[in-house]
């Protein structure tokens, strides 16, 4: 039984939010219910600036898909106070209804991650990239 069913929509936007500061998100895993997909329409996963089309499986009705996050993406969402926006879409509603089954979010501890190491040289990529150096 699916967790969040959309039949008649588009889409279904999720916002995820870690209250606990301390940790950050490193990726999501979703399990999607792909029996009713027909003419191999599949469903897309957007987040952060990327648009993923889900591949399926041969007679497979239920499937797990990970999706890791780049350092980047979890710098970013972490600086929107593990905050941010996941979108599925679907072309067709009647032929491919939007059906997620479970989900799970991955994160580590700040210091695990290596934060401070990592925002400080996204700093430096982005200072020399736009010339931010001061001279």
């Amino acid at each position: 039984m699916p967790v969040i069913q959309e039949n008649s929509k588009r889409s279904i936007k999720l916002q995820l939010k870690m209250e606990d500061t301390s940790y950050i998100i490193t990726g999501l895993r979703f399990k999607l219910d792909l029996s009713n997909c027909r003419n191999n329409l599949i469903p897309s996963l957007k987040l952060f600036n990327r648009t993923l089309n889900v591949r399926r499986q041969q007679n497979v009705p239920n499937m797990w898909f990970d999706v890791p996050f780049c350092d980047a993406e979890a710098l970013y969402g972490s600086g929107s106070i593990n905050n941010f926006m996941v979108e599925l879409n679907t072309e067709d509603p009647k032929a491919c209804p939007l059906r997620i089954i479970s989900m799970e979010i991955f994160g580590l501890s700040k210091k695990d991650f290596n934060y401070k190491n990592k925002v400080k040289k996204l700093e430096r990529v982005y200072a020399e990239k736009f010339n931010l150096s001061g001279a």
